[in-house]
């Protein structure tokens, strides 16, 4: 597997246009937190921001587009793309429109049958680490003969991704469902992050 580069790592998952927090602990993310060793290290390590009044709201799930920016922000990846992304439902000139229109050249992302992107819609777990191993190349090309997890069989699309992301100890998931549909939220996306580290 490619290292992911240490810029890929400095992604600040806030989200728009909220200003960063100090680095004091967030004070909806309590020590109990199962993801509180992931969200606080990377706060700490200037990878993530809060919002302004001191929260980090982890459970606050995320869309398609927002997680484009999510992980590209903050990296070296170019965003000079000038040809439109081919769905129907984009806003060329949006904030979001340079994310999606890289992700989609590099073949990140391929959108929906009906030529949509559906950057509003909320994006769920497999979604997501499609994209991410897409974008840090991750060596998923061969074949699954096992399930790993009762809920994702060896024919679904995005199992290949789910059992390198078991495979490597990026997911938190320790029993025997994934819940593939499941929204992503930010503690989540904090988790997978700091296990790739």
């Amino acid at each position: 597997m490619k290292k992911i580069s240490a810029k890929l790592l400095l992604i600040p998952l806030l989200l728009l246009n909220f200003t960063q927090t100090s680095h004091a602990e967030f004070k909806d993310v309590f020590h109990l937190h199962k993801n509180y060793d992931a969200i606080i290290y990377l706060q700490e390590n200037d990878m993530i921001q809060g919002y302004p009044d001191n929260t980090f709201k982890p459970e606050n799930k995320i869309n398609r587009a927002e997680f484009l920016k999510i992980i590209m922000e903050g990296t070296d990846i170019p965003l000079d793309i000038q040809q439109n992304a081919p769905f129907s439902d984009i806003n060329q000139n949006s904030w979001y429109a340079p994310y999606v229109k890289k992700a989609y050249k590099e073949g990140w992302i391929s959108g929906y049958p009906d030529k949509t992107f559906k950057p509003e819609q909320t994006i769920n777990k497999v979604e997501a680490l499609k994209i991410l191993g897409e974008l840090q190349n991750w060596d998923i090309h061969y074949s699954i003969t096992t399930a790993p997890y009762n809920d994702t069989p060896v024919s679904e699309w995005y199992t290949k991704y789910v059992a390198y992301a078991k495979n490597h100890n990026y997911l938190e998931e320790a029993g025997s469902t994934f819940s593939p549909e499941n929204p992503m939220t930010r503690a989540k996306i904090c988790e997978i992050i700091y296990r790739t580290l």
